[in-house]
């Protein structure tokens, strides 16, 4: 994935999810094949597995590939070291893989007991329906998956959320520049807090809860056909962890100004400083050449507004002349010129694609504030 390919609009919350389900259909496909194209000769040279590990290790190659592609973009959008990605994919790939395999294998062998236990407690006319039978079998199997990979992705993210200030104890003049290339941490890990935890948690269960609810259904009610049904389950299944679990945050994006005048058409101008904290850029007229209202002697103003950030990354405008300062949005507009008998500007909070107005009417120059990733020149 590739964070100048991903604009800073509604559709940065579904990529993820979509990438992350990709996925699991593909190891399914994959399972598959080779069970049921390869499995006669896989049989007769001794390679295929035992039925009753089929479950297990499906679930366990489900569980091990969504923790492990959701790591995967993670790094790849922050541009994480090459050491510590495959690292950190190869042990999310192995430890929900095996964790989730041997906790669904474990059950399965539980099962004759729960199947007695079942019969007891259910009415014949309730046992003559395979469907919720085998929903009622399989759905904690599901469950216990989905918990596993919640539980893999935040442990192993709290673990990366450390690397970096371990990183700082290294002497860079004392490693080999080579091995400090590929160990180096970005100094943007993903934040830990609570939320995190529980937010994973809930992604997970609700995830895999979904996933099995639309095989289910697809199985039995609306498809009949288990190959595509387990198709749209798995898929739901990724689908979702990728949209709960993790989204693309604020902090890969940085604000910009454009100025859009008839002779400085497109002129962009960054807010933020590389190393974040509050930064403050004023757009106006000064004596040293930076001009980008229009010429000394078309009427400019010493100051005619500003565009901040603090230091939780909000973005807000100033009106800090008394010259006409207006910012427009889809059916919103807001008048921030500057009230000489206030002891403060007023002051809005912008959103990507605000245009701000500066200037009487007809001589007006527009600046248009966008979010881009901060990688963009």
């Amino acid at each position: 994935m590739n964070i100048l390919l991903i604009p800073y609009n509604w559709t940065r919350q579904v990529v993820l999810g979509f990438f992350t389900a990709s996925v699991p259909v593909l190891i399914w496909l994959l399972f598959t094949a080779y069970v049921v194209g390869l499995g006669p000769s896989a049989f007769q040279a001794g390679l295929l597995f035992i039925p009753e590990a089929e479950g297990p290790l499906l679930f366990g190659l489900m569980a091990g590939g969504i923790a492990a592609v959701h790591l995967f973009a993670e790094g790849t959008l922050r541009r994480r070291a090459t050491v510590w990605q495959v690292v950190l994919v190869l042990a999310a790939f192995l430890v929900a893989g095996l964790f989730a395999g041997g906790l669904v294998f474990g059950i399965e062998y539980a099962m004759p007991f729960i199947a007695d236990g079942l019969m007891k407690t259910v009415d014949l006319k309730t046992l003559s329906d395979p469907g919720l039978v085998v929903f009622r079998m399989r759905f904690l199997e599901w469950l216990i998956a989905g918990v596993v990979v919640g539980v893999t992705t935040l442990a192993l993210r709290l673990i990366w959320s450390f690397m970096g200030p371990l990183s700082k104890l290294l002497d860079k003049d004392k490693v080999p520049e080579m091995v400090w290339r590929f160990a180096e941490v970005p100094q943007s890990p993903p934040r830990v807090s609570v939320w995190m935890g529980i937010n994973h948690l809930l992604a997970g269960v609700s995830s895999a809860a979904i996933g099995a609810g639309v095989w289910q259904v697809c199985s039995y009610l609306v498809i009949g056909d288990m190959f595509l049904s387990s198709i749209l389950g798995f898929g739901t299944w990724g689908l979702v962890f990728g949209l709960l679990a993790w989204g693309v945050p604020d902090d890969l994006y940085a604000g910009w100004i454009r100025v859009l005048s008839s002779s400085r058409y497109g002129f962009r101008i960054p807010i933020d400083a590389t190393a974040g904290g509050p930064v403050e850029r004023i757009v106006g007229h000064y004596p040293r050449g930076l001009d980008l209202i229009g010429r000394v002697d078309a009427g400019g103003a010493e100051l005619h507004t500003s565009f901040v950030v603090d230091q939780d990354g909000r973005y807000a405008v100033r009106g800090l002349s008394i010259q006409e300062c207006v910012l427009k949005r889809s059916l919103e507009r807001i008048d921030l010129t500057y009230d000489p008998r206030s002891p403060v500007p007023l002051e809005a909070d912008l959103r990507s694609g605000d245009r701000v107005l500066i200037g009487p009417s007809g001589k007006q120059t527009l600046v248009e504030f966008i979010m881009l990733a901060k990688e963009e020149q």
